[in-house]
């Protein structure tokens, strides 16, 4: 499928996965960033996800994984003008929904976001969101 203006429906969807660590229950304070050691808001460094020291005191959080289904495809056909504005919509509504959330940006991969939240009720009502948003998003064609 395509974004909603291209000829498909966008689809940020998801692999929620639950972790749970026997410290306290992670807070969206510490996902916000204020205990980030130094990290903006919503964001986390490498180094601190690759230590854990930005995870030391979640107990359960929910990550979250997106995806623009067919991509490769709407890229190849839109050509490399196009799908660049087209992607760069996407990016900010889905940081705004982020953020919306409380959500942490973990890292992206082209059109991927991973993203992790305080808890599985909050990444399931991002995961409806984007949808909404992106499903109303008056997206450009060529």
């Amino acid at each position: 499928d395509q974004p909603k203006g291209t000829g498909g429906t966008a689809t940020a969807a998801g692999t929620a996965a639950m972790t749970r660590s026997p410290q306290a229950k992670c807070s969206l304070e510490t996902l916000a960033g204020s205990k980030a050691g130094g990290a903006h808001a919503g964001h986390a460094s490498k180094e601190q996800l690759l230590q854990g020291s930005f995870w030391a005191t979640a107990r359960e959080c929910a990550f979250v994984v997106t995806d623009i289904e067919g991509s490769t495809q709407l890229s190849s056909k839109a050509g490399p003008k196009l799908f660049g504005a087209i992607q760069e919509i996407h990016d900010v509504t889905m940081r705004e929904a982020i953020g919306l959330h409380s959500g942490l940006e973990i890292t992206t991969e082209g059109d991927s976001f991973t993203l992790a939240f305080a808890c599985a009720p909050a990444a399931v009502a991002f995961c409806i969101d984007i949808q909404h948003r992106l499903l109303e998003t008056a997206w450009p064609h060529g």
